[in-house]
This record gives C-alpha cells, structure tokens and sequence, in this order.
C-alpha cells in the first residue's frame, strides 16, 4: 500500500530548501532537483474504514448478520444500529444505510465516495453502533466477550473482582492486540463499577463499548 505525504509535509520541506543556491554548471544555469520527502514523514495511522468497522465488530463480537438484523434486511430493529453497504445484496432498508455511510462508507450506485476523515457524524454513529452491538454480544450464548467471567460475577466479592480482572485482562488482547498494563485493568475495572448498579449486564457492555472507541480500536 502506498503512503500519502500530507501536503503540509511538502511544503515544509519545500520552505527548508528555500534559499539554497541553485546547482550551476558551465552552461545554463540547471535547477535543482524538487525534494523528496523522508518516508518518515509519511502518515502511519488511519482511521478504520466503514467495512473493517463493520466486520471487525461482528468478528471479535461474535456477531452476525442475523444478530444485527433479525429476520429482514428490509427492517431491522433500529435499536440495534445495523450498517451495510447500500450496494450489497439483498436490499437493506434506509436506516442500515444511513449508518453504514455515516461510518464513511460508499454508496457507489449513488456516486458516494467512501472517507476515513474524523467527523462529527462518524463519531455520533460509532458511539450507540458499539453500545448496541456490545450488548448485543455480552446477551449472546457462548460471546467470546465473557470468557474468564460470567454476568453472575460480581466486584462486591474478591473472587468476583478476579474473575472480573481476568476477563477485563483477555478482552483487552482480544479487542486491541496488546496486553492490558495494570493501569488498562484498573481503569476499565472503574468503568465496570460505575455501571455495575445497573447490571453486570450493563457494565460489560460499557468495558466492551469503552474498547471499541479505544483510539488502537478505531485506527490501524
């Protein structure tokens, strides 16, 4: 895959040579060859596009399509944010649509190209998209998403805590490839309690959501 250099980065290469004396020779006067910027410069992050979003969450979630949609393409539960692209087939309905296109997906039928740009929509899309497909796997029977611990484990006794700790430890790997730090467990541990007076149901969908927003999560 090829890099972009930003145009900033050319243009400060480009202000850095100013003033340099031109290569002369005997004859006429020979301009100097334009600068190449350094490959270090190239950009080495990007925002996921709209369909590693998508299969990225239905693969380490453990979803499908038939969790997204339930019975129909054509009208999904809405609660549940569901995206695909508008040139797949079957048909979806506008709502699927929307939030696919709104996560920077084309629509090549209507001439829409695709952006991985950071934007007010995306964010608004990506944040309800994960809390509805969070818990959507943490319901499902045999998610990947409680492994070392269970709905039925709670942080008021020590045992709990270590199951807790443990399966915030694995799915931390799990979500964003590196190994949680003791600073990672507390802090989802935190986010854990927090929404833990509502339900284990409700708090592992929060440590879920919390990862899927994780700038590693979003980029690549």
């Amino acid at each position: 895959m090829q890099a972009r250099i930003p145009i900033s980065v050319l243009l400060l290469v480009a202000i850095s040579c100013a003033g340099r004396s031109n290569l002369t020779s005997n004859g006429p006067e020979q301009q100097a060859p334009p600068p190449v910027a350094s490959s270090q410069d190239a950009p080495l992050v990007r925002r996921k596009s709209a369909e590693q979003i998508v299969t990225g969450l239905k693969t380490q979630l453990g979803l499908t399509d038939d969790d997204v949609f339930s019975a129909s393409y054509r009208n999904p539960p809405p609660e549940r944010y569901p995206a695909r692209s508008p040139d797949g087939v079957p048909q979806i309905s506008q709502s699927a649509e929307s939030n696919y296109t709104a996560l920077g997906g084309p629509s090549w039928l209507k001439g829409q190209k695709g952006s991985a740009d950071p934007s007010t929509v995306f964010v608004q899309q990506v944040v309800p998209m994960s809390q509805a497909w969070c818990r959507l796997a943490v319901r499902k029977p045999g998610n990947p998403i409680l492994v070392d611990a269970t709905l039925a484990d709670s942080s008021s006794t020590p045992q709990g805590t270590d199951r807790i700790r443990k399966n915030i430890t694995r799915l931390h790997l799990r979500m964003l490839g590196e190994p949680a730090s003791d600073a990672d467990v507390l802090e989802l541990l935190d986010l854990f309690q927090v929404y833990e007076p509502s339900g284990s149901e409700a708090a592992w969908t929060a440590v879920c959501a919390g990862l899927v927003r994780h700038p590693l999560w979003i980029t690549f």
